[in-house]
């Protein structure tokens, strides 16, 4: 796998894997509701978006925080002023980035991690236990959050490559703990 693959502008960051199976960073069962959701909500999600969790597994302590900024040091694009978009899935995730807890549900979070910009977005988790998702509006204003920061092109990038971006990821974020 290509280095470069791991630089990616826009990300998607759920909580922990429900299971702990090995490659476990996001690892989304066909049959999981957050799979379900996020795929109805858009369909390419997984070809313009990279995901990762801030827990490899529900064993994983690690200071919520640092991990934040571990995932942001490993998928920041690779100049400087270039702006990433994090896309976190529930209140908890959010709050590990920095987003305050009266923040709405798609509210933008600019901010600065590990000295790179980035742009959190609190979002809804798509896991069933959000009760908003069964709304059709906020369903709709949700899939079109998630059109809204989708990367555009993918120049550089072999989207072939990206399921294991996130074994890398692992990999490193583990090495950095």
């Amino acid at each position: 796998m290509k280095e470069a693959a791991t630089k990616w502008p826009a990300l998607i960051v759920g909580e922990r894997a429900a299971t702990d199976e090995a490659g476990g960073v996001f690892t989304l069962t066909p049959r999981s509701y957050t799979r379900q959701r996020l795929l109805r909500m858009f369909p390419t999600l997984f070809e313009r978006y990279v995901t990762t969790n801030l827990w490899g597994n529900r064993a994983d302590e690690t200071d919520p925080r640092a991990r934040a900024e571990q995932i942001v040091k490993l998928y920041h694009p690779t100049t400087d002023d270039e702006q990433m978009v994090i896309i976190a899935l529930g209140s908890r995730v959010a709050h590990a980035f920095g987003v305050p807890a009266k923040a709405m549900w798609f509210e933008e979070f600019k901010t600065e991690i590990a000295g790179k910009s980035v742009v959190i977005v609190k979002f809804p988790h798509t896991s069933g236990r959000n009760r908003n998702l069964n709304d059709g509006d906020f369903f709709k204003r949700a899939s079109d959050c998630l059109a809204k920061y989708a990367p555009k092109q993918f120049t550089g990038v072999d989207i072939s490559e990206l399921d294991g971006v996130t074994a890398a990821a692992k990999e490193k974020l583990g090495a950095a703990a």
